[in-house]
């Protein structure tokens, strides 16, 4: 009996230690596993904070192409109306002298066949 309790403390003593180690080595895998999984999530992390950079910069190139654009629409848009008053005007003119000289050509026609 003596020899089946030492034989089962021995048992119990070398499981415990077996038991012991196998949690040791859990724990050190794990810890390897946390650490991997940290870094790899601050790649990822420093990856998509790259990404948004390009995009940041990528935004505001195209954010001061579009003001460019905007401002030379703008400005041909100004030079386009002034263009068209100018030739408005030019084209009242012309149907004031037109009236005029169609005026005069009556004049001259009725003083032609007086004659």
């Amino acid at each position: 009996m003596e020899q089946s309790i030492e034989a089962r403390t021995q048992l119990q003593e070398e499981s415990n230690a077996k038991l012991a180690e196998a949690q040791a080595s859990f724990e050190k895998d794990l810890e390897a596993l946390k650490l991997s999984q940290s870094a790899s999530n601050e790649d990822r992390y420093n990856q998509l904070e790259k990404q948004f950079e390009d995009f940041k910069k990528c935004s505001s190139a195209a954010e001061l192409e579009a003001k460019q654009q905007r401002e030379d629409l703008t400005n041909q848009l100004l030079h386009t109306e002034e263009l068209k008053s100018d030739l408005t005007r030019k084209c009242s003119e012309l149907e004031q002298r037109k009236a005029t000289c169609q005026l005069e050509i009556k004049s001259l026609h009725e003083k032609v066949c007086l004659c």
